[in-house]
């Protein structure tokens, strides 16, 4: 069910991030409460939500670091993300794959765009990232 909800919503928001370089608050709204009510019925929302608070606050401190590089819109979604993954390793694995995506996107945006000053939407990456994790 994780895996079929990330396609689903994952895919709306990786359009709207492709056309207009935003995520979409409500979307990701929507898909949070879509999970919280699928863990909520199996008895694993406090755990879940647990992971992702520890998630959260790395997050906060990520974004200090980069200077805000990361959009506000992928960090959350990688913080719902992690609510879906509810542990290290899928998270992991899934942060790992979409690193891989995203760098490989950059570089076809920097082939072609010959600049790095063009925004890179990230949401595809991510999405395509934790599919192949929870997937394998």
């Amino acid at each position: 069910m994780p895996f079929a909800l990330i396609l689903l919503f994952g895919s709306w928001i990786s359009l709207i991030d492709f056309t207009r370089h935003i995520i979409p608050n409500r979307s990701l709204l929507y898909l949070a409460l879509s999970v919280s009510m699928y863990l909520t019925i199996n008895g694993a929302l406090g755990r879940h939500a647990l992971f992702a608070g520890k998630v959260f606050v790395v997050l906060i401190i990520v974004n200090w670091l980069s200077a805000g590089v990361v959009g506000m819109g992928d960090l959350k979604y990688l913080l719902v993300l992690s609510f879906i993954s509810g542990n290290k390793i899928t998270f992991s694995r899934g942060a790992i794959f979409s690193t891989g995506f995203a760098f490989a996107w950059g570089m076809i945006v920097l082939l072609k765009t010959r600049t790095l000053a063009s925004s890179i939407p990230l949401a595809p990456s991510i999405t395509a990232g934790y599919l192949v994790a929870m997937a394998t």
